[in-house]
């Protein structure tokens, strides 16, 4: 636990397939748990370094998280067209749920807030200091009734994307990406090491 949550803080977050788990069991969830956690037994004080590891919220995890669940959001929604278009309401609707679970994330890391489980987690976003002031209403919409023919299914899909293009400038209003290049260097660093290759 002590690895993952490390790997966390320094930004570096993934993913694994899980029953229950529609986005994937998220490897901020051991950070999370640890943060809020009360310990009722810790002879050796081992909880306690680890909470100290986040006790506050890593700003290397906050950015790498919306900056990939923005991505992750746009890419499930785009790859949705050509289906919409063909009337498969079953991809469809799967890629417009997990669009909208990843914009939920990026809320959660905004907020900075723990992220814990998807269960009750768009509920929970709704009061969130900072969102899209229509965002949980326009999410509710598309969800609610993504539509049977081709061309409601087609709305759904622009008006989802409508709403992560929303959400995207909103994060880029509240919390700027950095365009320095120097977090561009250290991830091509990371790769350089990864794969034995010269930065």
């Amino acid at each position: 636990m002590r690895a993952v949550i490390k790997r966390c803080v320094q930004g570096e977050i993934d993913a694994v397939y899980q029953l229950g788990h529609p986005v994937g069991f998220r490897n901020q969830i051991y950070a999370g748990e640890i943060a809020v956690c009360q310990p009722l037994y810790d002879p050796a004080g081992e909880v306690a370094a680890l909470k100290q590891l986040v006790a506050v919220y890593p700003p290397r995890m906050r950015r790498a998280l919306i900056d990939k669940h923005l991505f992750d959001a746009q890419f499930e929604i785009e790859i949705a067209a050509g289906p919409a278009a063909r009337g498969d309401i079953a991809y469809v609707g799967q890629c417009l749920g997990r669009a909208a679970g990843f914009m939920v994330l990026v809320l959660y890391a905004l907020n900075q807030r723990w992220f814990l489980n998807e269960k009750n987690a768009f509920i929970e976003s709704h009061g969130f200091a900072m969102c899209p002031s229509n965002f949980h209403r326009g999410v509710e919409e598309v969800l609610a009734e993504p539509g049977r023919t081709t061309s409601q299914l087609t709305r759904s899909v622009a008006a989802l994307c409508a709403a992560a293009s929303e959400l995207r400038s909103y994060c880029d209003s509240q919390y700027p990406p950095d365009r320095s290049g120097e977090g561009n260097q250290e991830f091509a660093g990371q790769l350089a090491s990864r794969f034995g290759l010269k930065s």
